[in-house]
């Protein structure tokens, strides 16, 4: 059994199950107290790191996608091997050349590695760096969230 410390006091609670120590808010209301998610089998995670230090920041929709995919799908070394094909039918990308962008992409941002047919999800680099996509053509409407072209 593990312990906890909730933000607004000082003791430290047991938990059933190990955590790694980390805060709990508890100031915030449980809106589903039927439905805490749990984990059940295999478990995939995106760190909030992604969001918070930028790496989300200029990723088109199907790169954030597919990222999102593998980050579910692999396992805890972030290994994945779904065939390109069926990638693109679980996620309705239409082009094979849209997703081949899509893993170009985020390997040159240092996200993922591919070879042969393997994908693997890599730990966050030190810093997401600034994307400038100015000079690229937008994908859709607004925002550049919409159809895959």
């Amino acid at each position: 059994m593990c312990c906890t410390r909730e933000v607004h006091e000082s003791r430290w609670i047991p938990r059933s199950r190990p955590v790694i120590f980390q805060l709990m808010r508890t100031d915030i209301p449980i809106l589903r107290p039927d439905r805490i998610r749990q984990r059940h089998g295999s478990f995939g995670w995106i760190e909030h790191r992604f969001v918070r230090e930028g790496y989300l920041e200029g990723l088109r929709d199907p790169e954030a996608l597919l990222y999102f995919f593998l980050s579910i799908v692999a396992d805890q070394r972030g290994i994945s091997f779904y065939s390109p094909d069926r990638i693109r039918q679980l996620l309705g990308i239409p082009h094979a050349h849209t997703l081949q962008g899509a893993i170009d992409e985020l390997v040159s941002r240092d996200l993922l590695a591919y070879s042969s047919g393997i994908f693997q999800i890599l730990d966050l680099p030190d810093s997401a760096g600034r994307y400038d996509r100015s000079h690229d053509r937008p994908l859709a409407g607004p925002g550049n969230r919409g159809t895959f072209l």
